[in-house]
């Protein structure tokens, strides 16, 4: 066969040599992305156990800085006269700072747990950051001897870090690899059994056991 002879098939030989080249081209591309893909994966699965293993460190510290942020507020509730906080002569109590490892491990936590539901640690880390807020909000007011505070906001505020340290006791066993999932929620009464975890009793804070057991009844959500 002459070349003559196979100019009207160049075209066609062409194409198929184009379509072939296109063919492992794909191929290649699909095994470089599958691979890729498996190591995200085994990458994200690598990071979140390490996040799980350290999570009940994460857990506790949150424990602790609501226990201690508590027993800051309480000489300020039992301070109070006629529902009233009177700034004058008052000291603003030392806050804790929360270790910032915390936080990001939390956060990590719920980036990396794709088939957790995570709602929980959701609400926690929330619950944090409107907790500082509301406490550097108040820090700045008991500034101003010619102030007074609510006794119901400080209340409020022992009641905001009561149901922090709620949240944080109910993921524990999930961290520690003793339940598959974290739950959804918290009742009032893991907030209740925080309160005494913490040592504060209704003999010592009535006004603040008393709102938890009217939000109970009412079927209040907790926020």
């Amino acid at each position: 066969m002459s070349i003559q002879d196979l100019q009207p098939w160049q075209t066609l030989i062409g194409s198929a040599v184009a379509i072939l080249a296109i063919a492992v081209a794909y191929l290649n591309t699909s095994r470089t992305l599958a691979k890729t893909q498996n190591l995200e994966k085994y990458r994200r699965t690598r990071k979140l156990e390490a996040l799980r293993a350290i999570l009940p460190l994460a857990l506790s510290e949150v424990c602790q800085y609501s226990e201690m942020v508590c027993q800051a507020l309480v000489p300020l509730v039992t301070s109070c006269a006629n529902r009233l906080l009177v700034h004058d002569g008052m000291t603003a109590p030392k806050l804790p700072l929360l270790p910032p490892d915390a936080i990001k491990s939390l956060s990590d936590f719920i980036e990396y747990a794709d088939d957790v539901d995570v709602q929980l640690l959701v609400a926690l880390v929330r619950k944090l950051q409107i907790l500082q807020a509301r406490l550097s909000g108040l820090v700045s007011k008991l500034a101003d001897s010619t102030e007074v505070t609510q006794e119901s906001w400080l209340e409020s505020l022992v009641i905001d870090c009561s149901v922090l340290y709620a949240l944080a006791a109910a993921a524990f066993e999930f961290s520690r690899g003793e339940k598959d999932d974290l739950p959804p929620a918290i009742a009032w009464d893991n907030v209740r059994s925080a309160l005494r975890n913490m040592g504060l009793w209704p003999d010592e804070l009535p006004g603040v056991h008393e709102r938890i057991d009217q939000y109970e009844d009412s079927k209040a959500a907790i926020k």
